[in-house]
């Protein structure tokens, strides 16, 4: 079974996704965060990430350092458990400014 992966574009330049982040689906996340305007100050809502792979990490990263070179900047909001406990892992909490209980 394939993992699947929803974006939907919120308010206030707010990006909810949904589903798993993992190999076939980060190409998805990355080709969307690259329409970004790199003047863009973005979120990312992960309340319904179940899953996020480095694959996933290694797009929001792309993006962040592209947006934040042109004075723009991505962070993430309340990531779940899974998708906090791969930030953790990977030492990423403080870079990509997850905060678990944003809204």
């Amino acid at each position: 079974m394939a993992a699947e992966l929803n974006i939907e574009q919120g308010a206030n330049n707010t990006i909810v996704l949904s589903g798993e982040i993992d190999t076939h689906t980060s190409p998805l996340l990355k080709e969307h965060l690259d329409t970004l305007d790199n003047a863009t100050c973005a979120v990312l809502d992960l309340a319904a990430v179940s899953f996020i792979s480095s694959a996933g990490l290694t797009a929001m990263l792309t993006a962040q350092s592209r947006l934040k070179a042109a004075g723009g900047s991505l962070t993430v909001q309340n990531p779940t458990p899974a998708v906090e406990r791969m930030f953790s892992l990977s030492g990423l909490t403080t870079l990509l400014g997850g905060s678990p209980n944003a809204s």
